[in-house]
């Protein structure tokens, strides 16, 4: 899907979490993600990875709360398959997309450390 959304020759950037650890909800919470649009706010708080070889599982409950103070939550869970770098630059080959260039972002308070592949479509 990627290589369909570039323009010929441009890139697409996708982010590899590292390091992953898990987390089993014991207090305190990670600091919940929120926006905001047409006066709805919503928010997603982590509140439990689970960790083994293969797959990453985020465990969230997510919020949405109107303009008129309604309320409306639900449990949601992400499920991320472990790859690599290489791993993923063999698998986009086929697709039309030639990984270029590796960056790594190290860990900040609010983030995870990344390692970024930008690949040229």
């Amino acid at each position: 899907a990627a290589k369909r959304a570039l323009v010929p020759g441009g890139r697409v950037a996708v982010a590899i979490a590292t390091d992953l650890e898990p987390y089993d909800g014991a207090p305190p919470l990670p600091t919940p993600d929120l926006g905001q649009a047409d006066g709805w706010t919503y928010i997603s708080q982590p509140v439990a990875i689970h960790v083994d070889d293969t797959e990453v599982l985020i465990e969230r409950i997510r919020q949405r709360v109107g303009p008129h103070g309604e309320r409306v939550t639900t449990d949601d869970e992400i499920r991320l398959q472990v790859v690599t770098p290489g791993g993923l630059a063999e698998e986009a080959a086929p697709h039309g997309l030639e990984a270029e260039e590796l960056r790594h972002i190290p860990e900040t308070p609010e983030h995870i450390a990344t390692q970024v592949v930008i690949f040229r479509g």
